[in-house]
């Protein structure tokens, strides 16, 4: 990759984000490619962990990869609403899925993504969320 893609955003500096993902290598692929970026990347394999690590309240964004549409944003928005936060969230999934109808915003979605999604998406994605969630930069 050409070295300008990993250019690092002051605000992505001290950003923290969640990665959830039944599969292992996308999960790990995420987190080396966040953290060449620059973020603290921590990855999770369902929802009730990410929920139950103790570390939601300092997540700037979540990316949710899921093969099925809203497969975990119902439990995920509950867990959310039951400590009294938001976080914004990036929903990676099947393109068959992407165009599925969906309330988005309901679920604290800003981002639904077709996997596997091309780097300068996600960044803007991910700009996006930190933007909304107050870490602009």
């Amino acid at each position: 990759m050409h070295r300008e893609v990993f250019e690092h955003n002051d605000a992505w500096q001290s950003a923290a984000i969640a990665i959830i993902g039944r599969d292992l290598f996308t999960r790990q692929a995420l987190e080396r490619l966040l953290r060449a970026a620059g973020m603290e990347a921590h990855v999770f394999e369902s929802t009730r962990d990410f929920l139950g690590c103790g570390r939601v309240e300092q997540t700037d964004c979540l990316i949710l990869h899921t093969t099925l549409p809203g497969m975990d944003c119902p439990e995920l928005r509950e867990g959310l609403r039951g400590m009294k936060t938001a976080v914004p969230i990036i929903v990676i999934t099947s393109p068959a899925a992407v165009g599925q109808p969906q309330n988005l915003s309901q679920h604290g979605i800003v981002a639904c993504l077709a996997s596997p999604v091309e780097w300068e998406t996600l960044r803007e994605a991910i700009s996006s969320a930190l933007q909304r969630g107050g870490k602009a930069g």
